[in-house]
């Protein structure tokens, strides 16, 4: 994993009336990593307003499960 990698995660986002349980997809990009704490943008998303400039620290192990990484 490196600096500039992206990756998506699939949510299901069931707290609205409207949508139900619609899926949702959000890409993030690894800007920082220090140590096991990894800092991620978040580029896109199709279920809120937050979309670059919204940064997020995942661990490593979280990163590689996104990556399917072994």
């Amino acid at each position: 994993m490196e600096v500039g990698q992206g990756f998506s995660i699939r949510t299901q986002n069931t707290r609205t009336i409207t949508s139900g349980n619609a899926e949702g997809v959000e890409t993030w990009e690894i800007s920082d990593i220090n140590s096991d704490d990894i800092t991620c943008e978040l580029i896109s998303t199709n279920m809120s307003m937050y979309a670059g400039g919204y940064f997020r620290v995942f661990t490593q192990k979280e990163i590689n499960k996104y990556l399917h990484v072994k």
